[in-house]
This record gives structure tokens, sequence and C-alpha cells, in this order.
């Protein structure tokens, strides 16, 4: 993008004018949109470094470390395996294991696996 821009050209106006149909040049100088448009990796590692929260368990992590953390965290929503076969059981992540020991829906599935049908 060229400098005509303004204040929101660079990246932002590139990714608007990119988003619309058919284009590909910089509506202000005609030129070609680069291919990949240039990233901030210093902003990202400063963004990355800023101090977040889970939003399950409230612990103390890191912005680039968060979305790791909730993926695992055991407190984060969880269904049971056999919520396709109607289970409505719903709870923390931590606590899945001990309720598909036991579930009914989730068995009867086994069950029926092992023997065949």
């Amino acid at each position: 993008m060229c400098a005509e821009a303004g204040p929101e050209g660079g990246d932002a106006c590139s990714a608007r004018v990119r988003s619309m149909p058919g284009a590909s040049l910089c509506p202000y100088c005609r030129k070609e949109l680069a291919g990949d448009p240039i990233r901030a990796l210093s902003a990202e590692q400063s963004i990355a470094a800023l101090p977040a929260a889970c939003r399950h368990c409230t612990a103390a992590s890191t912005r680039g470390e968060v979305l790791g953390h909730e993926v695992q965290c055991p407190r984060a929503p969880a269904r049971c395996a056999a919520a396709a076969d109607a289970c409505p059981w719903e709870g923390m992540a931590g606590e899945r294991e001990a309720h598909e020991a036991t579930c009914l829906r989730g068995r009867a599935n086994t069950t029926d696996a092992s023997a065949g049908i």
C-alpha cells in the first residue's frame, strides 16, 4: 500500500481492500498489493508477553501461553464422549474420565463394539 492511504494505511487497509471480491490493486496508487502483509514481529512478541489469565481457572499466564493452557485446563467445560449417544453429562475436563468410567451410555457402546454388534 502506498503512503497516500493515510494513518489507516498499511496492513489494516491492505486487509480491507483484499477482502473485496477481485481486489488486488491499491485504490490510491493502483500498484499490485503484496502477496503477504508484513508482520510486526516485535509487536507480536510484546503482546505475547502481556499478562493473561485462564478463562476457566484464572491461572496467571501470558497471552502467548494462555491458549495452550486453556486447551488442557482441568476446569475447562467438557462433555461426555457418549454425548452423541444422548449422554447429558457436562462438567469440568478433570472430572470427565471419572464420569466416563461409570457412564451407562458410553459403556453400552463399548459393550456393543466388543460383542461385535
